[in-house]
């Protein structure tokens, strides 16, 4: 799995922001896609939701994404307060070959390109791609 960090400045007003996803499935390319997003949180509780054309608890209900790029996914209250691992499990139709997946990652605290604080390109040989979220709340959200 590959790890990256996403650490966002904390100059937010007094509502806390949102934290938002929007994934371009660049390999394989052309292929039905949805996502199983699965966040780990200290202690070894998980969160998870299924993405495609929706997102939902069930991974029936979210059905499969044709084009290259997802709408914006809220991770808000999957991810709660820390600093979790999330990983993206990736499923095509058909199967994931022996080139495993690329997708690149646009991390936002709202659902636009104006509030987008990272843009990330990962690839792994299989199907998961696992990034280490930083909360974006501020520190006093957060009880630091």
């Amino acid at each position: 799995m590959i790890l990256a960090m996403l650490v966002a400045a904390e100059v937010f007003g007094a509502a806390p922001p949102g934290v938002f996803v929007r994934v371009a499935l660049l390999s394989p390319r052309e292929a039905p896609w949805r996502m199983h997003i699965v966040a780990h949180h200290p202690g070894g509780k998980q969160t998870e939701l299924f993405a495609g054309k929706n997102s939902a608890a069930a991974v029936a209900q979210a059905g499969w994404i044709s084009a290259p790029r997802s709408d914006w996914i809220e991770l808000t209250s999957l991810l709660g307060q820390g600093v979790p691992s999330v990983r993206f499990l990736f499923e095509t139709q058909p199967a994931l070959g022996v080139g495993g997946v690329e997708a690149r990652f646009e991390v936002a605290t709202a659902a636009g390109e104006a509030a987008i604080v990272r843009t990330m390109t990962e690839h792994d040989p299989g199907n998961v791609i696992a990034l280490r979220v930083a909360s974006i709340w501020p520190r006093t959200a957060r009880g630091c």
